[in-house]
């Protein structure tokens, strides 16, 4: 049972307590203006992600299936909210479309590989962080050319619209380089292929999907140190302290129990990280 909380100020921090569910399952009930309340009358929790990532967000073209770390950690969520499994609807999104989709209503929250950035949260709210990774330069197995950020300055380089790539290389953000040129893609295939095809010397990739990538595209490789470390986060619209509060919650549980660390395991190869806990002292929340 979760126990609901009125914080200093008046804030709601949580609410759950249970009623019966199908085959006596505990059914978690929420106040009525809640956001959670709204997700239930609704009778499906609406999650964004990725749809072309292996082991992240991946639609498997046999089973016709979401699967990944991300679909896996919103269907427990889903569990938390409806007290069973099955609703759970997966959209897909891209750096371009996971931000309006949120500020549109089409999705309740984006489960992605978005870093928590001061821009973001100028236009949408993130619980605490659920995960993070370095950004490194990605590029073909065989170029012995590139090695430092110093070595793309005035080379084309490519990466995904609305990227953190994209706002740091346009902000001049130390560290990153200074490219002739930026090739703006829709996602993350479209990118690396501009790489594979010669139309770009590199892209600049969080860790964790470029470990993807090359699960399936084996010719790539990372080169140089870190660009730097951010952490990964849930996106929310505005507007919904109430849900923010819950996934606080949630997030906390998972990885104190160890649940973060079972479904990443599932998903992803290589032991699995520690989950990321307060202090949020290695990078930007």
């Amino acid at each position: 049972m979760i126990v609901l909380a009125v914080a200093a100020g008046g804030g709601t921090l949580l609410s759950a307590c249970g009623t019966s569910g199908p085959g006596g399952a505990s059914k978690p009930s929420f106040p009525a203006d809640s956001y959670m309340a709204k997700i239930q009358q609704r009778g499906k929790l609406n999650a964004s992600g990725k749809t072309e990532l292996p082991g992240i967000g991946y639609l498997n073209p046999q089973s016709g299936k979401n699967e990944g770390f991300g679909v896996d950690l919103a269907e427990d969520l889903s569990m938390r909210i409806f007290g069973e499994p099955g609703k759970l609807e997966w959209k897909s999104a891209d750096p371009r479309t996971r931000v309006p989709m949120l500020q549109e209503g089409v999705a309740d929250l984006n489960i992605d590989t978005m870093f928590i950035l001061p821009e973001r949260k100028e236009q949408i709210d993130f619980p605490e962080p659920y995960w993070g990774s370095p950004t490194l330069i990605f590029v073909k197995k065989e170029d012995e050319s590139i090695k430092t950020a110093a070595d793309l300055n005035g080379k084309v380089i490519a990466t995904t619209k609305g990227s953190s790539t994209e706002i740091s290389v346009k902000d001049g953000k130390p560290n990153y380089p200074k490219p002739s040129d930026l090739l703006l893609f829709d996602n993350n295939t479209q990118a690396t292929e501009a790489v594979r095809a010669g139309r770009a010397v590199a892209t600049t990739f969080d860790e964790a999907i470029g470990l993807s990538i090359m699960k399936t595209a084996p010719y790539f490789k990372f080169v140089g140190e870190p660009l730097e470390y951010n952490y990964y986060g849930i996106g929310v619209a505005k507007g919904h302290p109430e849900f923010i509060a819950f996934l606080n919650t949630w997030l906390t549980d998972i990885k104190k129990s160890g649940k973060w660390k079972e479904l990443y395991k599932k998903n992803l190869p290589g032991d699995p990280p520690e989950p990321p806990l307060p202090p949020y002292d290695k990078a930007y929340t």
